[in-house]
């Protein structure tokens, strides 16, 4: 295997593009888990951060796409000739750009999070193809909204293209493995990092009471204006009922900003619900303090997991059954459109309320610490 070497001082400086952290805490919480993994087992030196979106296929420059916009969302991009040549130009140099950027680098990082999905595909193969760097897929993940559309062509093959460009490639979940492999190309299952995401103590006191956190995805997910009152309502009767038989203190675990609108709904009837809207580490903590949670989002699961928090998870997603199935919990999650009190009271039953460590704890941690040794070893001591 060929050894790259680094440019400078024996230290790896890194570029690393992954999905959005500002707002959705799950995302953010993989991206810290990585450079954690990588600055613990690696000389690092610069640590550069770029969004995945700067990787994909787009009529328009990237700052154009992101700035210009009219009522609701809508671009309001200018049209015409001189404006067509214009974008080509700026289209072509921002990539340059960017391409000049990455190859300062010694290591590219991709990764991790649902990037295999209709909402960041495709990447720009050209791009790809013109990295002259060592790139890393690092705990990938394959989205598929259920009642949602399938991936076209191109973007089929820009995962692909992707994939036989990158050194090594893992993903985080068996369903995943399963979908790069359909397109010729091998990887590996590691899990996702963020369940490796060490904790932050802060000062919060928790009562001395049944401590039920509970999540609801409220983000746009494909069938969601149609069921997700339902799954509101549910959430409701089924604390009601709990309530009725243990003295208990509901959290709302907040994911990402959307889920405000939940909140406003549930308070009107548990107006002393605590609102848990904190960093990662420091809602990581939050979940190790809970004696049971509810929750739909994909990394609120995975805090719980990573807790060894007792939960039963909502799924709106093909990836929820993909985790669940992972860590051996099938019996732990109920279909958006089949939840109600009776089945979550029902799952609430089934499950353990120690807190002991899950076993596989330990196998996603050497899984992720082998892979960094493989990326270690791309590179000359």
């Amino acid at each position: 295997m060929v050894k790259w070497k680094v440019k400078k001082n024996n230290m790896v400086d890194i570029i690393h593009f992954h999905t959005e952290t500002r707002s959705n805490k799950g995302d953010a919480a993989i991206f810290e888990a990585i450079k954690s993994l990588l600055s613990k087992n690696m000389h690092i030196g610069k640590y550069t951060s770029k969004r995945i979106e700067k990787l994909k296929k787009r009529s328009y420059p990237y700052f154009i796409e992101k700035t210009i916009q009219g009522p609701m969302g809508s671009k309001i991009i200018p049209q015409g000739l001189f404006f067509g040549d214009f974008y080509k130009f700026l289209k072509k140099k921002q990539k340059e750009l960017l391409i000049k950027n990455i190859n300062k680098h010694d290591l590219m990082i991709i990764g991790g999070g649902g990037i295999y999905s209709d909402y960041f595909l495709p990447f720009e193969d050209d791009l790809i193809n013109s990295v002259q760097i060592p790139i890393v897929v690092f705990g990938a993940g394959y989205c598929h909204n259920f009642n949602g559309g399938m991936l076209s062509e191109e973007q089929l093959r820009s995962v692909r293209t992707l994939n036989i460009k990158a050194k090594l490639s893992s993903v985080r979940d068996n369903d995943s493995k399963l979908f790069i492999n359909r397109l010729g190309c091998k990887t590996k299952v590691i899990g996702d990092p963020a369940v490796l995401l060490e904790s932050e103590k802060f000062n919060i006191k928790f009562p001395k009471k049944f401590k039920v956190g509970i999540n609801i995805a409220n983000h746009g997910w494909v069938s969601q204006n149609e069921h997700l009152k339902n799954i509101i309502h549910a959430y409701i009767w089924f604390l009601k009922d709990l309530s009725k038989k243990q003295d208990i203190q509901i959290y709302y675990l907040m994911h990402h900003p959307k889920e405000k609108e939940v909140i406003i709904e549930i308070k009107k009837y548990f107006p002393k619900m605590k609102i848990c809207n904190y960093p990662p580490r420091r809602l990581k903590y939050v979940y190790e303090n809970m004696d049971f949670v509810l929750c739909m989002m994909l990394h609120s699961s995975i805090f719980c997991f990573g807790s060894s928090t007792p939960f039963v998870n909502i799924a709106y997603d093909k990836k929820n059954y993909a985790f669940m199935s992972l860590i051996n919990k099938k019996n732990e999650v109920i279909k958006f459109d089949k939840v109600s009190p009776k089945k979550i009271s029902a799952a609430l039953e089934r499950i353990s309320r120690r807190h002991n460590k899950d076993p596989s704890l330990d196998r996603f941690l050497c899984s992720n610490i082998n892979f960094v040794e493989k990326i270690k070893q791309l590179f000359d001591k």
